[in-house]
């Protein structure tokens, strides 16, 4: 009798690993689609053509190529390049495409947005801030490209608590979790422009030449600490698969370096941590563009600024007059 029971149990053990296994697969396949849902329904809402930022300037875009005029240079990024440049100061055959917490992570849906325009730019500049640049926060997880995804998340386990997170929480969840969640970062590039406006009861609009304008200001935060700056190549792997792609569809790509208050810029150039983490993306940046950097940091006055990193009307009018210059100046 001792016998049977033995063999019972030992054929019962194999039942209940397999039942182990199962349990935890279904658990990891429903937590896998809910991810991939939640990613796609907030992909599908940040895109969408109704009153998003993104909707208001393509539709504004689209009716600027209607007009049958060449389409010189596009500017896309992140808010501060939204709120920043204002084409129509210097060329009306220009257009601002950027929009409110852009990242590296949209790059690859933004080259296929631009090459698929009835007339295609003759210049694209892009603008994001480092704060964007050294995050893993990423948004679109469709279009990340896994090994170098993997590789920088080995690479900064023991020192990066969010090194893992994107294996984790895809973006639809991720971006749920920063609406309650937002952990401290150096660079003041959240919340996007327009949520700020809204959430102080302000009113933001898009101008025919793109410019994003926000009524109201909010204090300056006046930036006295120094923190690091991450570097993660593969942000600066998907900025360099932006500009071949485009570049292979002959539009050529430049950088530009959008200006902060002077406090927060105080900090970039003398924290001894801050300052490193930015000049090892300067240097990334150099090598992927080139010639074609153009830095309007120290450009615009304090006054000028609403908050720490987007400016007002008056500030963007006279960053898109410098700007114009710039580009005058450069060789045809």
């Amino acid at each position: 009798m001792k016998r049977c029971s033995s063999t019972s149990a030992s054929e019962r053990r194999p039942d209940g690993r397999r039942f182990l296994l199962r349990f935890f697969g279904i658990i990891l396949a429903v937590f896998l689609l809910a991810n991939v849902a939640a990613t796609r329904a907030y992909l599908r809402y940040r895109y969408r053509p109704g009153s998003s930022e993104w909707g208001e300037k393509t539709r504004g875009l689209e009716r600027q190529l209607r007009t049958g005029r060449p389409l010189h240079i596009l500017f896309v990024g992140d808010s501060t390049v939204s709120c920043g440049v204002s084409p129509s100061q210097f060329d009306p055959d220009s257009y601002n495409l950027a929009w409110s917490g852009f990242e590296p992570s949209e790059l690859a849906a933004l080259a296929r947005q631009i090459l698929a325009l009835p007339q295609r730019p003759q210049r694209v500049y892009i603008g994001i801030t480092p704060g964007f640049l050294g995050q893993n926060e990423w948004r679109n997880t469709f279009d990340l490209p896994l090994t170098w995804v993997a590789v920088d998340a080995a690479r900064n386990f023991y020192r990066d608590t969010n090194s893992m997170k994107p294996f984790v929480l895809m973006g639809g969840v991720c971006a749920l979790g920063n609406r309650f969640l937002q952990p401290p970062s150096l660079a003041p590039a959240e919340p996007p422009a327009q949520a700020q406006a809204q959430a102080k009861g302000g009113e933001f609009g898009v101008e025919p030449d793109g410019l994003l304008v926000v009524e109201g200001s909010e204090q300056a935060q006046g930036f006295d600490t120094d923190a690091e700056i991450p570097f993660r190549p593969v942000n600066f792997h998907l900025l360099q698969e932006f500009k071949d792609t485009l570049g292979q569809a002959g539009i050529p790509v430049g950088w530009i370096w959008m200006p902060y208050v002077s406090g927060f810029e105080h900090i970039l150039t003398t924290g001894p941590r801050a300052s490193a983490g930015l000049a090892r993306m300067s240097r990334e940046i150099d090598r992927i563009f080139g010639g074609a950097v153009i830095s309007l940091r120290g450009t615009v006055p304090d006054r000028e600024f609403r908050d720490d990193a987007h400016l007002q009307r008056a500030g963007a009018v006279r960053l898109s007059r410098e700007l114009g210059r710039r580009l005058a100046a450069l060789p045809s």
